[in-house]
Order: structure tokens, then sequence, then C-alpha cells
């Protein structure tokens, strides 16, 4: 279950910043991507700097010179995108701490929810456009087919390992995991054992499961967190009764701004799961 922090009463009067890891805690930008810079403002764009070539280690004799490790710094521009949200509320209702509070929560999780479906099927930018493309529609990524077995994930999980990836997770939504657990072996067995379709953070083959409802239908990402750079700002809430002055009406605004890219695509999976 999503946790979203609902920010009092406050944030109804006038412009309120909250970081997003607070009032959005559970978007995915944070838990699937390693967050490298803060946005400031309204940037459309960020210079990000990372690592493209770890850094190696060797055994050295005794008054030998030690070599040079290798590593590589890189920066990636990240483009980022603005997600918001409006809603309008009488000056009665806006009196309610209760009303405001829930507002502000609703807010809160409909920022969220676009920020969770732009960040995996945001899709690829046209050659004039620059925006980030959604994990799912990422290039060069593994890609895979399953049919009947759950062979095409461990393939997928392969595939990344041999590119010098480290697979951190599995992401699908609830009508993809449910086509899973409906796998059987020829003597009726489920695939996925009983203990992990009842979890409530099941795994497979030791990854986390991340059910989300703004994955793509039939879709699954075998996820490297580690190749993801992302850039978040924070949650902005804001209020005015300007515009619906009147009216003798109230108007709450919540807005987010995220951007990332992927350093290494061939180091995360897309497995497309038959019907």
């Amino acid at each position: 279950m999503s946790t979203i922090t609902t920010s009092g009463i406050e944030s109804a009067y006038g412009a309120t910043a909250f970081p997003s890891t607070t009032a959005i805690p559970d978007a995915l930008v944070h838990s699937q991507s390693r967050v490298s810079a803060v946005i400031e403002g309204d940037s459309p764009a960020l210079h990000v700097p990372y690592i493209a070539t770890q850094s190696t280690a060797q055994i050295v004799k005794e008054g030998d010179a030690i070599p040079e490790g290798g590593a590589a710094a890189s920066e990636m521009i990240v483009y980022t995108r603005k997600v918001a949200s409006i809603e309008t509320i009488t000056n009665e209702a806006k009196s309610s701490e209760q009303m405001t509070q829930m507002l502000t929560a609703s807010l809160n999780t409909a920022v969220m929810d676009k920020a969770n479906a732009v960040f995996l099927q945001n899709p690829k930018p046209g050659d004039s456009e620059t925006s980030p493309t959604g994990l799912f529609n990422l290039e060069k990524v593994n890609a895979g087919t399953l049919t009947g077995s759950l062979d095409a994930i461990v393939e997928g999980i392969a595939a990344i390992s041999s590119k010098g990836g480290t697979p951190t997770s599995i992401i699908m939504n609830h009508g993809t995991w449910a086509k899973l657990l409906l796998l059987k072996y020829t003597d009726g067995r489920p695939m996925i054992a009983p203990s992990v379709a009842d979890s409530p953070t099941p795994m497979l083959y030791g990854l986390p499961v991340v059910l989300t409802k703004a994955a793509p239908d039939s879709k699954l990402l075998i996820n490297d967190a580690n190749e993801v750079i992302s850039a978040v700002g924070s949650v902005n809430l804001n209020g005015s009764e300007d515009a619906e002055f009147s009216k003798d009406k109230y108007m709450l605004r919540g807005t987010f701004r995220l951007g990332w890219g992927v350093i290494h695509p061939d180091r995360l999976a897309v497995i497309t799961v038959a019907e």
C-alpha cells in the first residue's frame, strides 16, 4: 500500500514545498533509480555526473607501482517533466482542517500516480523533442517473451548479469502478476509457490516484485536501479482564491518535477507475457 503524507492545513494557505521523499515517499523514482541531483525551480534539463566505468583493483607486489583503477567519470543530460494537479473547493470547505488534509493527500496521490506512469511509460520523444523515455519503452534493452513458463525471466536476469548489471527488482502491474500466478506445471502445481503469492512483499529468484498500476499490461521489467540516474524536485503545494474570487472558491495546486536517464539500457530487460 502506498504511503501518502498529508502535509496539514498549512499547505492550503500559500506556497509550501515538501521534500518528495516526505510528501510522496512511495514514488517509484525513489526506489527504482539512483537519485543523483535535486531539481531547483523549473529546470528543463540538468547535467548529472555518474561513473560510467567502475574502478578496478589489482593484486600488487610490494614495491611495485599501483596501476590506475580505470574509473571513467561522465555526465548525463537528464531532461525533466513537471507533473501537476489542481482542485477547486469552496471557502466553506477550506475552513475545515479535515477537508484540507484530505484534499492535500488527494493532490499528493494524483501527482505520485502520474509521476509513476511517466517514469515507466513515457513514450520515446520525437526527433525535435527532449523528454525522458519511460523504462518500459527504452531502446536497446534486453527483450523476451514469456510463454507457459518462467524461463524468460531467468534468461532476462542472466542477460543483465552478463552485461555487467545487477538486477534489483521485477516491476509489473497486478494483472500481469495474476497471469504469472496462473502458470502451472503439467501436474497442476503452480509455478509460483503459494507462499510467494500470499506474501505482501513477494520475491522471484531473489528479486522483489514491485506491483504497480503504472506498469503496462502483459509486460514486466527487470530493473537495475543503479543504472537509472534521476533528479527530483520538491512537491510544491500552493493555494489561491484569486482566479475563483467571484465564486467564493479556493484553488489548490500540486506540482512535482522529475527526470531520469539510463546509463546502460542493456542492463535492463522487458519481458512480454504472452496471452
